[in-house]
């Protein structure tokens, strides 16, 4: 949790991914799982930040988002849900 904490708090330069991104992620066994499509893609201090949002969410369902950080060599470094876009991070641009 306190590694998202961090996160949140530090700008990044979201992108909307292309289409090849995107089906790398929505096809994925593990990301598939959590959200229903790709929206945002930003590399920040050597890793790969990745945002999938749900059709469905709120109160019964689960949050809007998920959040993941994965390092370098592809492990997850950091995983959480959450509601609200934080305000440190400008929404994704089409610019790659």
């Amino acid at each position: 949790m306190w590694r998202f904490r961090a996160c949140r708090l530090g700008a990044a330069d979201w992108c909307k991914p292309d289409d090849a991104e995107r089906k790398r992620y929505d096809t994925h066994p593990l990301f598939n799982r959590f959200g229903d499509a790709t929206t945002a893609l930003a590399g920040v201090d050597g890793r790969t930040w990745i945002v999938r949002e749900r059709d469905w969410h709120g109160w019964p369902d689960p949050p809007r988002y998920v959040f993941f950080a994965l390092d370098p060599g592809g492990s997850i470094w950091c995983a959480r849900d959450f509601h609200v876009w934080p305000q440190a991070w400008a929404r994704p641009s089409e610019k790659h």
